[in-house]
């Protein structure tokens, strides 16, 4: 079994997503979010160009709610570094400032796409 070695953005973007607090599973948490298999896999420049107005607006509302899950981690975010103590490290709150700078959609799709892989066939975990 071999497989293509993933683009160190999308790698990066796995693991910030990994990060996140809200419960155990990320993908329990993206599924809450609305986003699933249906609106995975497919490139957002796809999604814009298709002559179907169906397939548009369900891009359409991929990228909403990929919006709504990063407005939640740059909360997240700002909520852990302001709260008293060391309730998140230095190198994570760099690592998280770094995702949200450099939020590529088309980079954050495809590193979405390895939470709803069969855990057999991921290329790295």
């Amino acid at each position: 079994l071999h497989f293509q070695r993933p683009d160190p953005r999308v790698a990066a973007n796995v693991l910030s997503i990994s990060l996140f607090r809200f419960g155990d599973d990320v993908r329990s948490f993206l599924n809450q979010c609305g986003i699933d298999e249906t609106i995975l896999g497919c490139k957002t420049n796809a999604f814009r160009s298709s002559t179907s107005r169906t397939i548009r607006m369900l891009g359409s509302n991929a990228e909403e709610r990929l919006d709504e899950v990063a407005m939640l981690y740059a909360a997240e975010t700002i909520l852990a570094k302001r709260l008293e103590g060391d309730v998140i490290s230095a190198a994570e709150l760099q690592l998280r400032a770094t995702f949200l700078a450099r939020l590529d959609r088309e980079q954050v799709f495809s590193a979405l796409d390895y939470f709803f892989l069969d855990p057999s066939s991921q290329p790295f975990v």
